[in-house]
């Protein structure tokens, strides 16, 4: 089976900071999970950037499988015909007093053929489709600065999966939720991920999510991946360790069989350092 995503070699960053990521190769099949972990400048933001050509991309490149046994090079496309392609969700929603049905249009923007200003029978369609499916169809009449941020990050979700993308990219869409919408979204982006064959690349800070919902796990630092791989090979003692210089003990999940990675403060770790001593 050929790989849907292909980044080959991919670096990218800032001329004046000189911070850059570099020699990012990421290879995975249609309906791969993809979660990329790291600390807090470690490269996560820089690399999403890169991918959406929002900064300047040095060398390699970002190849998504298309018919016709071709790749797409994503960089190369117009503005315009890449959101057809890939969809981003943020962090936060930008805020506008607008309805949620007119937010999720949004998404349908792409297709908006020239000089056409309003949107088609279809592109309702489509954004009553994906307002049904992330539950929020309920609240198509409310302004989106009136919602939680759950629920506005449902909308955020619903806006990207109206334009119909082969690729969705989120960028730490959880990292600000309870954590009941962080199961909700987690829940909706592998149903997705199962169920339409979507393939996803996620920005996460939470290991043990991560552990739990992606198949595929990237653990970066200074601008390099590290580890990458199955989350039962990638989150373990010394990876977890090494990238995020912390001591942290791995263990089963006794439902999923997933990993489950818990933290140690240095006040217990010291404490067990001189219980081992005597």
């Amino acid at each position: 089976m050929n790989d849907f995503l292909k980044i080959a070699d991919f670096s990218c960053g800032y001329s004046k900071s000189g911070f850059r990521v570099e020699g990012i190769n990421i290879f995975a099949p249609k309906g791969s999970f993809i979660g990329i972990l790291g600390k807090n400048g470690s490269g996560k933001s820089t690399l999403f950037k890169g991918l959406v050509g929002d900064i300047p991309s040095f060398s390699g490149k970002i190849m998504l499988y298309s018919d016709g046994n071709t790749y797409l090079d994503l960089l190369s496309l117009s503005a315009k015909k890449r959101a057809q392609y890939v969809a981003i969700v943020s962090q936060f929603v930008e805020l506008a007093p607008i309805t949620v049905e007119e937010y999720v249009l949004m998404g349908r923007t792409p297709y908006r053929k020239p000089f056409r200003f309003t949107y088609s029978p279809e592109d309702f369609a489509i954004a009553d489709k994906y307002m049904e499916l992330t539950g929020i169809t309920y609240l198509k009449d409310k302004l989106v600065t009136e919602l939680s941020g759950g629920e506005q990050q449902m909308v955020n979700i619903a806006s990207a999966l109206a334009q119909q993308p082969k690729l969705l990219l989120l960028d730490e869409p959880t990292s600000h939720l309870d954590i009941a919408y962080q199961l909700k979204i987690m829940d909706l982006l592998r149903m997705l991920n199962e169920s339409e064959n979507l393939t996803v690349l996620m920005i996460i800070h939470d290991l043990n999510l991560s552990g739990e919902y992606c198949t595929h796990l990237t653990l970066m630092k200074n601008g390099k991946a590290l580890y990458q791989g199955a989350p039962e090979d990638v989150l373990i003692y010394g990876n977890i360790e090494e990238t995020f210089d912390i001591t942290a003990v791995v263990q089963q999940n006794p439902i999923s069989g997933k990993p489950l990675v818990f933290p140690i403060s240095k006040r217990k770790l010291e404490e067990h350092k001189k219980t081992l001593r005597l």
